[in-house]
């Protein structure tokens, strides 16, 4: 048996979340998902409400709470725990216990927290402790090799949930062009560095700027733009990315961005947009591996020409929408990432420990 543990606050909720599960069950892998802990008594601490609520949570309840939702698994079953939620301790009792137990520990990280100071220890040792390590792309891979050469460390490729967008092509395009940007508001400051350029091609060509973002954007996203700011939420995301033309995504070159799954990106092309961003990391790889489904401007005179070839031209929006969707379902749909996630379990011999 498969036991998939995520944390309740992450981004990304398609990528690993009951789907995933249903995905490896249908794979022939007894898979079963759960948060690694109660959502109340998360939010409840860390509410801001309750003094050091948020250093209780993680230096008490964690640990405790990460073994409680791992109560029913025994020895031989396959305990995957998202690093998200990974007890923020820097010695991994509760996954030494696991082990302890016979179970079988794959450590899943989905960004660079090597490069996070009060996380790298505890990745490390989690990195040693691991069955096998799982990333989302190769570049974090080497990462993890980089600070654990002795790691066993498989990619992993992220899914997105194409069902759950797909109504946001259906509408097609809004009558005048939407330039959208959706994410997480630690990343606003990557859509910034682009204000300058969306303010030049805005005065050429009008457009709407959307942001679908968990907290409001700063004035200067308003300002010689027009704005739209819609707040998140992962149930209605088709609905609140409806109309738009395509999908950017800025992001200066840096190792901690190299090693991005492209999270953003992917939710783009499944939501049937093509994509204008940064050759970085794999966001590159993956609309060059399009070819046809975005373009990957390196310069603010190639983001300009970039933004107004599409949005002075309908039929071309359209036309890279289809790809990108065709391309989506083909790459990363679950059906896809299922297939794929059961070869590498195959290929490292968990497979065994993972059947019920």
């Amino acid at each position: 048996m498969i036991f998939l543990r995520a944390p309740v606050e992450r981004s990304g909720l398609d990528s690993f979340g009951p789907k995933t599960a249903q995905a490896l069950t249908k794979q022939g892998l007894d898979s079963s998902f759960r948060n690694l802990w109660p959502a109340s008594i998360y939010w409840l601490l860390n509410s801001g409400r309750l003094p050091y609520g948020r250093t209780i949570f993680r230096n008490i309840f964690a640990s405790f709470l990460a073994v409680a939702s791992l109560r029913k698994a025994k020895g031989g079953d396959l305990a995957w725990i998202l690093s998200f939620c990974s007890p923020y301790s820097l010695s991994p009792c509760a996954e030494a216990r696991f082990k302890s137990r016979g179970l079988r520990y794959v450590f899943h990280i989905m960004d660079d927290w090597f490069d996070i100071d009060n996380l790298r220890q505890g990745t490390i040792q989690r990195c040693q402790l691991a069955n096998l390590v799982g990333v989302p792309t190769p570049y974090l891979r080497a990462r993890v090799l980089e600070f654990v050469p002795e790691a066993r460390v498989a990619v992993f490729e992220e899914p997105i949930d194409l069902e759950r967008l797909k109504s946001s092509s259906v509408c097609g395009l809004a009558e005048k062009p939407v330039i959208l940007w959706c994410g997480n508001p630690f990343n606003l400051e990557h859509a910034e560095m682009l204000l300058g350029v969306l303010r030049q091609v805005h005065r050429v060509t009008p457009f709407v700027f959307r942001l679908i973002c968990g907290q409001k954007p700063p004035q200067c996203f308003f300002e010689g733009l027009t704005t739209e700011w819609l707040p998140f939420c992962h149930e209605n995301e088709a609905s609140l990315i409806a109309g738009s033309w395509l999908g950017i995504a800025p992001m200066p070159d840096s190792g901690h961005n190299r090693c991005k799954g492209a999270y953003k990106v992917k939710t783009y092309l499944a939501a049937s947009l093509p994509v204008v961003a940064s050759p970085i990391g794999f966001q590159r790889d993956l609309l060059e591996e399009g070819n046809g489904v975005g373009l990957l401007p390196t310069s603010t005179r190639e983001w300009s020409e970039a933004l107004l070839s599409l949005i002075q031209n309908r039929a071309r929006v359209i036309e890279m929408g289809k790809r990108a969707e065709l391309y989506a379902r083909a790459r990363f749909s679950y059906d896809s990432i299922g297939a794929s996630w059961a070869n590498i379990l195959r290929a490292h011999d968990l497979i065994t420990f993972a059947k019920g």
